[in-house]
């Protein structure tokens, strides 16, 4: 148990598999039974994102090219304010795509958000350790290789 934490914290374990501390009352498998395990999972996921975007802002504000320059950092938490709006909005139309307006269409988008939230934190882990290893005699720009992983959409060559 131990070790996975150790890797689940490092970035190194698989998607978030976090069991609920009860047992769920719906029959296994049901829309509902997955639903609770995949906010479970969410939840998980969200708390580890926080705790990660609060180190990555902390390093970049120290890593800023400039004393006075405030742009990276302010842009960095405009990202990170936009990211849980971003994911409803996807995971929504995730859900919506579920046949037959069933419950599925909301254990859909829950599990969407999950695995869409797990997977920014290990892009924000993956930058973090980035800017870790940049030296310090390395110029201000050093930050763009670590920081642009966090907008592949916008950083892919056409």
């Amino acid at each position: 148990m131990k070790l996975h934490l150790v890797a689940l914290v490092l970035g190194l374990a698989g998607p978030v598999q976090a069991t609920p501390a009860q047992t769920s009352e719906w029959p296994e498998g049901s829309a509902n039974a997955l639903g609770e395990k995949w906010a479970h999972d969410r939840e998980a996921a969200a708390a580890t994102l926080k705790r990660r975007d609060r180190e990555l802002l902390s390093l970049v504000t120290r890593a800023r090219p400039a004393p006075n320059e405030s742009r990276t950092p302010e842009a960095v938490e405009a990202l990170q304010r936009a990211w849980p709006i971003y994911v409803r909005a996807e995971c929504e139309l995730i859900g919506s795509l579920s046949p037959d307006f069933s419950p599925y269409q909301s254990a859909k988008a829950v599990q969407c958000e999950a695995n869409l939230t797990d997977q920014r934190a290990r892009r924000v882990a993956a930058s973090i350790r980035c800017i870790k290893r940049i030296p310090s005699d390395q110029p201000p720009d050093a930050l763009e290789a670590c920081l642009a992983q966090l907008a592949p959409m916008a950083t892919r060559p056409n």
